[in-house]
C-alpha cells in the first residue's frame, strides 16, 4: 500500500466524496454543498490552508481511503499541533491496516511540519461506529482527551 499526497482534480473529487461517505456513515446525510467541499478539499491538498490530505492507494493503484488534518496553533497545546479532520476508509478494506497506515503517515508527516501533537474528535458515542473508532485510535497510541461541542455560525448573515 502506497499513502501519498492528494494531488490534482482526481484526488480532490475522490476526497470530497469520501468525505461526503463518511459524513453520511456518522450522520445519514452528505454535506450539503459539494462545490464547497471540492474548494475546501483543493485549498488543504495545495497549501492555502495549512494542513494534509492524503490518499491511501493499493497495489493496483486503486485509491482505498483518505485522511485530512489542518494545522492548529494552541497554548494548551504548547504550540502547532495537528488535527485530524477526516479519516475514511474504503468499507470493504476496513481492518485490513488503511486507517493505520495513514494516521502513521499523518503523524510522521505532522512532526516533519513542526507539530507536537495530533488530536482527533470521535463520533458521539451514540454513534454506531463510535466502539470501533475509539478502539481504532486507542490502538494507534490516541489517549482519550474527553468530548468536544459544536455550534454552526451563520457566516452568510455575517
Amino acid at each position: 500500500m502506497i499513502v501519498r499526497s492528494a494531488t490534482g482534480p482526481d484526488d480532490i473529487a475522490f476526497v470530497a466524496t469520501a468525505v461526503q461517505r463518511l459524513v453520511g456513515e456518522l450522520r445519514g446525510t452528505g454535506p450539503a454543498e459539494i462545490p464547497r467541499a471540492l474548494a475546501t478539499a483543493e485549498a488543504l491538498a495545495t497549501g492555502a490552508i495549512d494542513g494534509i490530505v492524503l490518499i491511501a492507494q493499493d497495489e493496483t493503484g486503486e485509491r482505498v481511503g483518505i485522511a485530512t488534518a489542518s494545522y492548529q496553533d494552541a497554548i494548551r497545546a504548547g504550540g502547532r499541533y495537528s488535527l485530524i479532520q477526516e479519516l475514511w476508509v474504503v468499507g470493504t478494506r476496513r481492518g485490513a491496516g488503511v486507517g493505520r497506515a495513514l494516521i502513521a503517515e499523518l503523524c510522521r508527516r505532522s512532526v516533519a511540519d513542526g507539530c507536537g501533537v495530533v488530536e482527533v474528535c470521535l463520533p458521539g458515542p451514540r454513534s454506531p461506529v463510535f466502539t470501533g473508532t475509539r478502539a481504532s485510535y486507542l490502538s494507534w497510541g490516541f489517549s482519550e482527551l474527553g468530548p468536544r461541542m459544536r455550534k454552526a455560525l451563520d457566516v452568510a448573515g455575517r
